[in-house]
């Protein structure tokens, strides 16, 4: 991304377009760790808005929970929220808007107008309500 690409904030100035290209796209993947699980979800939320999916080396890295676990312990992030933490400012759940990540306790995922949307466990994506977030970042 160049400083052009990006509008105020660091959010890239198609990004509402992106986000919805991710949405699509991630609608219809089957979940698979490693692949297509809530942290990649959450990389592809995060480069539809800035351009830059930090958790890319950990594409393919694991195929368990034990390996995911390692795989972000070796990135020297000890576990989902920390994984968040290193690409947006905290901030409480309530104040989340569209675009800012979530984290409902298991899972990473983006924030949307109705609640979190993340990755089912069975593929495609489900709605998390609102009140059900225990942890918000401000992405850009």
């Amino acid at each position: 991304m160049n400083a052009s690409d990006a509008a105020a904030g660091g959010r890239l100035k198609d990004w509402e377009a992106r986000l919805d290209a991710v949405l699509v796209d991630w609608a219809k993947r089957e979940h698979r760790l490693g692949r297509c699980d809530c942290g990649a979800f959450a990389g592809a939320w995060v480069e539809a808005m800035t351009g830059d999916n930090p958790w890319t080396p950990l594409a393919g890295r694991y195929a368990t929970e034990l390996g995911w676990l390692r795989a972000i312990r070796r990135h020297g992030w000890r576990d989902l929220p920390a994984a968040a933490a290193s690409v947006g400012r905290e901030i409480a759940p309530l104040l989340a808007r569209r675009g800012d990540l979530a984290f409902d306790g298991s899972a990473l995922g983006g924030m949307v107008a109705t609640g979190m949307l993340r990755m089912a466990e069975t593929g495609g994506l489900v709605v998390v309500p609102r009140h059900h977030i225990e942890r918000a970042w401000r992405i850009a």
